[in-house]
Protein backbone atom coordinates (compact mmCIF):
# COMPACT_ATOMS: atom_id res chain seq x y z
CA UNK A 1 0.00 0.00 0.00
CA UNK A 2 2.84 2.35 0.93
CA UNK A 3 4.64 1.48 -2.30
CA UNK A 4 1.52 2.26 -4.36
CA UNK A 5 1.20 5.62 -2.59
CA UNK A 6 4.82 6.50 -3.42
CA UNK A 7 4.31 5.57 -7.07
CA UNK A 8 1.16 7.68 -7.18
CA UNK A 9 2.93 10.71 -5.69
CA UNK A 10 5.83 10.21 -8.08
CA UNK A 11 3.47 10.24 -11.05
CA UNK A 12 1.73 13.38 -9.75
CA UNK A 13 5.12 15.08 -9.42
CA UNK A 14 6.07 14.07 -12.97
CA UNK A 15 2.80 15.47 -14.36
CA UNK A 16 3.30 18.76 -12.51
CA UNK A 17 6.85 19.13 -13.81
CA UNK A 18 5.67 18.40 -17.34
CA UNK A 19 2.94 21.05 -17.09
CA UNK A 20 5.45 23.60 -15.81
CA UNK A 21 7.77 22.76 -18.69
CA UNK A 22 4.95 23.14 -21.24
CA UNK A 23 3.96 26.46 -19.68
CA UNK A 24 7.57 27.69 -19.82
CA UNK A 25 7.89 26.69 -23.48
CA UNK A 26 4.66 28.55 -24.32
CA UNK A 27 5.93 31.66 -22.52
CA UNK A 28 9.23 31.48 -24.40
CA UNK A 29 7.32 31.59 -27.69
CA UNK A 30 5.25 34.58 -26.65
CA UNK A 31 6.47 37.86 -28.12
CA UNK A 32 6.42 41.17 -26.33
CA UNK A 33 4.59 43.54 -28.69
CA UNK A 34 4.10 47.31 -28.68
CA UNK A 35 1.15 48.52 -30.77
CA UNK A 36 1.06 52.22 -31.63
CA UNK A 37 -2.35 53.44 -32.80
CA UNK A 38 -3.01 56.88 -34.31
CA UNK A 39 -6.37 58.33 -33.23
CA UNK A 40 -7.36 61.74 -34.61
CA UNK A 41 -9.97 63.41 -32.43
CA UNK A 42 -11.84 65.95 -34.56
CA UNK A 43 -13.54 68.20 -32.01
CA UNK A 44 -15.79 69.79 -34.62
CA UNK A 45 -17.64 66.47 -34.89
CA UNK A 46 -17.97 65.98 -31.15
CA UNK A 47 -21.69 65.69 -30.37
CA UNK A 48 -22.17 65.71 -26.59
CA UNK A 49 -25.98 65.75 -26.87
CA UNK A 50 -26.23 62.55 -28.89
CA UNK A 51 -27.82 59.97 -26.51
CA UNK A 52 -26.14 57.07 -28.26
CA UNK A 53 -22.76 58.72 -27.82
CA UNK A 54 -23.39 59.36 -24.12
CA UNK A 55 -24.51 55.76 -23.62
CA UNK A 56 -21.45 54.37 -25.41
CA UNK A 57 -19.09 56.44 -23.27
CA UNK A 58 -20.66 55.15 -20.09
CA UNK A 59 -21.30 51.52 -20.86
CA UNK A 60 -19.96 50.52 -24.31
CA UNK A 61 -23.50 49.24 -24.66
CA UNK A 62 -24.24 50.20 -28.25
CA UNK A 63 -25.07 47.56 -30.82
CA UNK A 64 -24.25 47.89 -34.51
CA UNK A 65 -27.96 48.03 -35.36
CA UNK A 66 -28.46 51.04 -33.07
CA UNK A 67 -25.50 52.84 -34.59
CA UNK A 68 -27.20 52.85 -37.98
CA UNK A 69 -29.85 55.18 -36.56
CA UNK A 70 -27.50 57.88 -35.29
CA UNK A 71 -25.32 60.40 -37.10
CA UNK A 72 -22.76 60.44 -34.32
CA UNK A 73 -19.35 60.10 -35.96
CA UNK A 74 -17.83 59.28 -32.58
CA UNK A 75 -20.22 56.49 -31.71
CA UNK A 76 -19.32 54.65 -34.89
CA UNK A 77 -15.59 55.21 -34.36
CA UNK A 78 -15.91 53.98 -30.79
CA UNK A 79 -17.23 50.65 -32.00
CA UNK A 80 -14.52 50.41 -34.66
CA UNK A 81 -11.71 51.14 -32.18
CA UNK A 82 -13.20 48.64 -29.73
CA UNK A 83 -13.12 46.00 -32.49
CA UNK A 84 -9.49 46.81 -33.30
CA UNK A 85 -8.39 46.61 -29.65
CA UNK A 86 -10.39 43.41 -29.11
CA UNK A 87 -8.50 41.71 -31.95
CA UNK A 88 -5.12 42.57 -30.40
CA UNK A 89 -6.37 41.09 -27.14
CA UNK A 90 -6.81 37.75 -28.93
CA UNK A 91 -3.11 37.51 -29.84
CA UNK A 92 -1.13 34.69 -28.19
CA UNK A 93 1.47 37.23 -27.12
CA UNK A 94 2.02 39.97 -24.54
CA UNK A 95 0.58 43.05 -26.24
CA UNK A 96 0.82 46.63 -24.96
CA UNK A 97 -1.36 49.15 -26.80
CA UNK A 98 -0.42 52.83 -26.92
CA UNK A 99 -2.77 55.37 -28.51
CA UNK A 100 -1.54 58.77 -29.69
CA UNK A 101 -4.24 61.40 -30.19
CA UNK A 102 -4.16 65.08 -31.06
CA UNK A 103 -6.02 66.81 -28.21
CA UNK A 104 -6.63 66.76 -24.47
CA UNK A 105 -10.29 66.11 -25.26
CA UNK A 106 -9.20 63.07 -27.27
CA UNK A 107 -7.16 61.81 -24.31
CA UNK A 108 -10.18 62.11 -21.99
CA UNK A 109 -12.40 60.39 -24.55
CA UNK A 110 -10.02 57.43 -24.89
CA UNK A 111 -9.55 57.19 -21.11
CA UNK A 112 -13.30 57.12 -20.52
CA UNK A 113 -13.69 54.14 -22.82
CA UNK A 114 -10.48 52.13 -22.94
CA UNK A 115 -8.18 53.14 -20.07
CA UNK A 116 -7.96 49.69 -18.43
CA UNK A 117 -7.18 48.01 -21.77
CA UNK A 118 -4.31 50.30 -22.80
CA UNK A 119 -0.64 50.61 -21.93
CA UNK A 120 -0.66 54.39 -22.39
CA UNK A 121 -2.50 57.30 -24.00
CA UNK A 122 -0.21 59.95 -25.45
CA UNK A 123 -0.23 63.41 -26.96
CA UNK A 124 2.27 64.40 -29.68
CA UNK A 125 5.78 65.24 -28.49
CA UNK A 126 6.65 66.89 -31.82
CA UNK A 127 5.23 69.96 -33.53
CA UNK A 128 2.44 69.12 -35.99
CA UNK A 129 1.76 71.57 -38.82
CA UNK A 130 -1.20 69.57 -40.09
CA UNK A 131 -3.43 66.71 -38.93
CA UNK A 132 -1.73 64.54 -41.56
CA UNK A 133 1.41 64.68 -39.42
CA UNK A 134 -0.21 62.86 -36.48
CA UNK A 135 1.07 59.39 -37.54
CA UNK A 136 4.61 60.71 -37.17
CA UNK A 137 3.83 61.64 -33.56
CA UNK A 138 2.77 58.03 -32.97
CA UNK A 139 6.07 56.75 -34.39
CA UNK A 140 7.95 59.31 -32.30
CA UNK A 141 6.20 58.04 -29.15
CA UNK A 142 6.96 54.43 -30.10
CA UNK A 143 10.65 55.28 -30.51
CA UNK A 144 10.91 55.87 -26.75
CA UNK A 145 10.48 52.12 -26.30
CA UNK A 146 13.17 51.06 -28.78
CA UNK A 147 14.86 47.75 -27.82
CA UNK A 148 12.19 47.02 -25.18
CA UNK A 149 9.89 44.90 -27.39
CA UNK A 150 10.24 41.99 -29.81
CA UNK A 151 7.74 43.40 -32.31
CA UNK A 152 6.47 46.91 -33.09
CA UNK A 153 3.11 47.41 -34.81
CA UNK A 154 1.81 50.71 -36.15
CA UNK A 155 -1.79 51.15 -37.28
CA UNK A 156 -4.49 53.72 -37.78
CA UNK A 157 -7.50 53.48 -35.50
CA UNK A 158 -9.78 51.82 -38.06
CA UNK A 159 -7.31 49.19 -39.33
CA UNK A 160 -7.74 45.66 -38.00
CA UNK A 161 -4.85 43.17 -38.19
CA UNK A 162 -6.39 39.72 -37.59
CA UNK A 163 -4.62 37.30 -35.30
CA UNK A 164 -4.00 34.82 -38.13
CA UNK A 165 -2.55 37.58 -40.33
CA UNK A 166 -0.09 38.57 -37.62
CA UNK A 167 0.92 34.94 -37.00
CA UNK A 168 1.60 34.51 -40.73
CA UNK A 169 3.63 37.72 -40.77
CA UNK A 170 5.67 36.38 -37.84
CA UNK A 171 6.43 33.21 -39.81
CA UNK A 172 7.43 35.12 -42.95
CA UNK A 173 9.23 38.23 -41.83
CA UNK A 174 12.69 36.84 -41.01
CA UNK A 175 12.68 34.63 -44.13
CA UNK A 176 12.21 37.71 -46.30
CA UNK A 177 14.36 40.04 -44.22
CA UNK A 178 17.38 37.76 -44.71
CA UNK A 179 17.16 38.95 -48.32
CA UNK A 180 16.38 42.53 -47.27
CA UNK A 181 12.78 42.12 -48.45
CA UNK A 182 10.01 43.52 -46.27
CA UNK A 183 6.85 41.58 -45.38
CA UNK A 184 3.76 43.78 -45.51
CA UNK A 185 0.01 43.30 -45.16
CA UNK A 186 -2.63 43.83 -47.81
CA UNK A 187 -5.62 46.06 -47.11
CA UNK A 188 -8.64 44.44 -48.71
CA UNK A 189 -10.18 47.63 -50.08
CA UNK A 190 -7.19 48.24 -52.34
CA UNK A 191 -6.10 44.86 -53.69
CA UNK A 192 -6.45 43.25 -57.07
CA UNK A 193 -5.31 39.65 -57.56
CA UNK A 194 -4.64 40.18 -61.27
CA UNK A 195 -2.02 42.78 -60.40
CA UNK A 196 0.25 40.54 -58.33
CA UNK A 197 3.75 40.65 -59.81
CA UNK A 198 7.43 39.94 -58.95
CA UNK A 199 6.48 36.53 -57.57
CA UNK A 200 9.20 34.65 -55.70
CA UNK A 201 9.48 31.26 -53.99
CA UNK A 202 11.45 30.87 -50.75
CA UNK A 203 11.53 27.60 -48.78
CA UNK A 204 8.51 26.37 -50.78
CA UNK A 205 6.51 29.43 -49.78
CA UNK A 206 5.29 31.93 -52.37
CA UNK A 207 5.38 35.71 -52.09
CA UNK A 208 4.60 38.56 -54.43
CA UNK A 209 4.07 42.29 -54.76
CA UNK A 210 1.05 44.40 -55.56
CA UNK A 211 0.87 48.01 -56.79
CA UNK A 212 -0.44 49.70 -53.63
CA UNK A 213 2.04 49.30 -50.80
CA UNK A 214 0.08 51.43 -48.33
CA UNK A 215 -2.21 49.55 -45.93
CA UNK A 216 -2.41 52.03 -43.00
CA UNK A 217 -0.33 49.74 -40.81
CA UNK A 218 3.04 48.05 -40.53
CA UNK A 219 4.81 45.53 -38.35
CA UNK A 220 8.52 45.24 -37.59
CA UNK A 221 10.80 43.05 -35.52
CA UNK A 222 13.08 44.80 -33.03
CA UNK A 223 15.98 44.61 -35.51
CA UNK A 224 13.85 46.02 -38.32
CA UNK A 225 12.58 48.83 -36.09
CA UNK A 226 16.15 49.73 -35.14
CA UNK A 227 17.11 49.72 -38.84
CA UNK A 228 14.04 51.85 -39.65
CA UNK A 229 14.84 54.46 -36.98
CA UNK A 230 18.36 54.91 -38.36
CA UNK A 231 16.98 55.79 -41.79
CA UNK A 232 15.69 59.06 -43.23
CA UNK A 233 12.08 57.85 -43.52
CA UNK A 234 11.37 57.36 -39.82
CA UNK A 235 11.36 61.01 -38.72
CA UNK A 236 9.28 63.91 -39.95
CA UNK A 237 11.52 66.60 -41.45
CA UNK A 238 11.16 69.32 -44.07
CA UNK A 239 13.73 67.51 -46.21
CA UNK A 240 11.59 64.37 -46.14
CA UNK A 241 8.47 66.26 -47.20
CA UNK A 242 10.34 68.12 -49.93
CA UNK A 243 11.73 64.87 -51.31
CA UNK A 244 8.69 62.57 -51.21
CA UNK A 245 5.58 64.71 -50.95
CA UNK A 246 5.54 66.73 -54.17
CA UNK A 247 2.71 65.36 -56.30
CA UNK A 248 4.49 65.46 -59.67
CA UNK A 249 7.60 63.75 -58.32
CA UNK A 250 8.50 60.19 -59.37
CA UNK A 251 8.95 59.31 -55.70
CA UNK A 252 5.70 60.93 -54.53
CA UNK A 253 3.96 59.48 -51.50
CA UNK A 254 1.44 61.33 -49.33
CA UNK A 255 3.03 62.33 -45.99
CA UNK A 256 0.50 60.33 -43.93
CA UNK A 257 0.89 57.33 -46.23
CA UNK A 258 4.67 57.57 -45.93
CA UNK A 259 4.45 57.22 -42.14
CA UNK A 260 2.14 54.21 -42.32
CA UNK A 261 4.15 52.31 -44.94
CA UNK A 262 7.13 51.25 -42.86
CA UNK A 263 10.13 50.10 -44.91
CA UNK A 264 8.49 49.70 -48.33
CA UNK A 265 10.13 52.81 -49.78
CA UNK A 266 13.36 52.94 -47.77
CA UNK A 267 16.16 54.06 -50.16
CA UNK A 268 18.61 51.71 -48.43
CA UNK A 269 16.49 48.78 -49.61
CA UNK A 270 14.92 49.81 -52.92
CA UNK A 271 15.02 52.41 -55.68
CA UNK A 272 11.55 53.63 -54.83
CA UNK A 273 9.74 55.47 -57.63
CA UNK A 274 6.42 55.73 -59.39
CA UNK A 275 6.16 53.54 -62.49
CA UNK A 276 2.56 54.38 -63.37
CA UNK A 277 -0.12 56.48 -61.64
CA UNK A 278 -1.06 53.59 -59.34
CA UNK A 279 2.08 51.51 -59.33
CA UNK A 280 5.37 52.07 -57.49
CA UNK A 281 8.64 50.18 -57.45
CA UNK A 282 8.73 49.27 -53.75
CA UNK A 283 10.08 46.66 -51.33
CA UNK A 284 6.90 45.18 -49.81
CA UNK A 285 5.92 41.52 -50.23
CA UNK A 286 2.77 39.61 -49.29
CA UNK A 287 2.16 35.88 -48.86
CA UNK A 288 0.54 34.00 -51.75
CA UNK A 289 -1.16 30.63 -51.94
CA UNK A 290 0.21 27.77 -54.06
CA UNK A 291 -1.79 28.92 -57.09
CA UNK A 292 -0.34 32.44 -56.83
CA UNK A 293 -3.51 34.03 -55.44
CA UNK A 294 -3.28 36.32 -52.41
CA UNK A 295 -3.38 34.37 -49.14
CA UNK A 296 -6.13 35.27 -46.69
CA UNK A 297 -3.35 35.49 -44.10
CA UNK A 298 -1.94 38.53 -45.90
CA UNK A 299 -5.08 40.62 -45.53
CA UNK A 300 -5.91 43.32 -43.02
CA UNK A 301 -9.23 45.14 -42.83
CA UNK A 302 -9.98 48.83 -43.20
CA UNK A 303 -13.06 49.03 -40.99
CA UNK A 304 -13.67 52.62 -42.01
CA UNK A 305 -13.95 51.70 -45.69
CA UNK A 306 -17.48 52.01 -47.14
CA UNK A 307 -16.82 49.03 -49.40
CA UNK A 308 -15.91 46.83 -46.44
CA UNK A 309 -18.89 48.04 -44.39
CA UNK A 310 -21.20 47.15 -47.27
CA UNK A 311 -19.74 43.63 -47.49
CA UNK A 312 -20.15 43.10 -43.76
CA UNK A 313 -23.74 44.37 -43.88
CA UNK A 314 -24.59 41.94 -46.67
CA UNK A 315 -23.29 39.04 -44.58
CA UNK A 316 -25.57 39.90 -41.64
Amino acid sequence: MEKEEKEKNKEIGRIRREKKREKRLIEEKRKKILVGITYFHNTSQFDKKDPYFINSVKTMGLTKSKVRFTNSHYTKRLLVLDEVISEYEKYDHNVNIMITTNSEEGVRYIKDNFKDRLFSIELPKICLKTNYHLPWATINNMERYKDKYDVYIYSEDDTLIPKNAFNAWLEDTNILWERKLYRIFLRIDEWNESEIYNKINIYNRKYGQQPVAHCACWSMTSDQFDFYLKGEMSHLTEDLENKYCKEKSDVFMDIRVLASSGLVADPRLVDFKRITFKRHNHNGYIRLMENGVVSEESKVFHLGCKQFKKKKKNKM
